[in-house]
């Protein structure tokens, strides 16, 4: 499925793992990891490593009293579009343009309809 965000698209397949995550202090995100790949800890010549898939932000949100409540909502966006074998899940009116950090560019999608 694609994931059409604020910063750009993403064509995630399966299996994939979203979450919820309290980002940093006053901010959360839902984020995508891909599950296909090698998992567990490892060492290298830098000590110990981490294997996991990638993680892929798909919105981020402002610290509020019904902050919970509107990742819940995003949550069931996107349980919908998987269920009905959407192509693309529309997320770019989900969470708060301004909770993305100053290095993530925002696109400017144009307006359909």
């Amino acid at each position: 499925m694609w994931f059409k965000t604020r910063v750009g698209l993403y064509n995630l397949g399966e299996p994939l793992e979203i979450r919820a995550i309290q980002a940093q202090a006053g901010h959360w995100m839902l984020a995508a990891q891909l599950r296909n790949g090698p998992e567990g800890t490892g060492r290298s010549l830098f000590g110990k490593i981490n294997l996991s898939g990638p993680w892929f932000h798909l919105a981020k949100f402002r610290e509020h009293t019904d902050v919970q409540e509107e990742i819940g909502r995003a949550l069931e966006h996107i349980a919908a579009a998987a269920q009905s074998g959407a192509a693309v899940c529309d997320l770019t009116q989900v969470g708060h343009p301004d909770a993305w950090e100053k290095e993530w560019v925002q696109v400017a999608w144009p307006r359909h309809g």
